[in-house]
């Protein structure tokens, strides 16, 4: 329900924000022509419309070009959407080789290619106790017993908050579909909750249930890829 509801929200507040830039315009105009005494704070209002808009896509362009060098403010929009597009481009796979050297160009098909690339890359051959141990005790131990123990001390609340505070932004979301804005920006509404279920999940062995899904997407380090490996 949260995921339809803000899918509906983002194509009503930003998707259609150059017609709502050219209404506002438009309805700046007739009021333009007819202003009295009457309505000179609405023709105010609808004076700053136009603007306000244009710069609210400008942030969803930079946010969708994933470009953080480039400061907001300066009609950067056009950059922006280039950006997004041609980024969209890049990291597109439209088909791959499997195993077989067989094409395969649908969704689901090279779902499982990579899936099964993940796995196998992933997976333990289950060596034996003593070749872990064999391997163990040529490695050099580099933490002291007083930096071991700074490390397993309990988190506090200040360790989550400056976590959170600290994550850029307005970078992709995870699977609940909010970008860590949406908690920075309310955090004295659901701070404490967030601390909580945090704390109780590092400190008290909760469960992490759900919370450890996450969306892992696959950015093709060479143009036009053919294979997953």
């Amino acid at each position: 329900m949260c995921a339809t509801n803000l899918g509906r929200w983002n194509l009503e507040s930003f998707t259609k924000l150059k017609m709502q830039v050219r209404k506002a315009k438009a309805a700046f105009d007739r009021m333009d022509k007819n202003l009295s005494s009457h309505n000179w704070k609405e023709h105010q209002h609808l004076e700053k419309a136009p603007d306000v808009l244009r710069y609210k896509e400008e942030r969803y362009w930079k946010q969708r070009s994933k470009d953080m060098w480039l400061k907001s403010g300066d009609r950067n929009s056009k950059f922006f959407h280039q950006k997004a597009s041609a980024r969209k481009s890049k990291t597109s796979i439209t088909s791959l080789l499997d195993n077989n050297e067989k094409w395969c160009n649908e969704e689901e098909g090279m779902a499982h290619i990579i899936e099964s690339h993940f796995e196998t890359l992933f997976s333990s051959t289950s060596p034996s106790s003593v070749d872990l141990d064999r391997v163990l005790v040529s490695i050099e131990k580099k933490l002291t017993p007083q930096l071991n123990d700074q490390l397993e001390q309990a988190f506090e609340a200040e360790d989550v908050k400056t976590v959170v505070f600290q994550m850029a932004p307005t970078k992709s979301p995870g699977a609940d579909e909010m970008s860590a804005i949406f908690y920075q920006k309310f955090w004295p509404i659901i701070g404490k909750e967030v601390t909580s279920a945090c704390l109780g999940i590092t400190n008290g062995g909760l469960p992490l249930g759900s919370i450890k899904e996450t969306i892992l997407t696959l950015l093709p380090k060479i143009k036009n890829p053919t294979r997953i490996s």
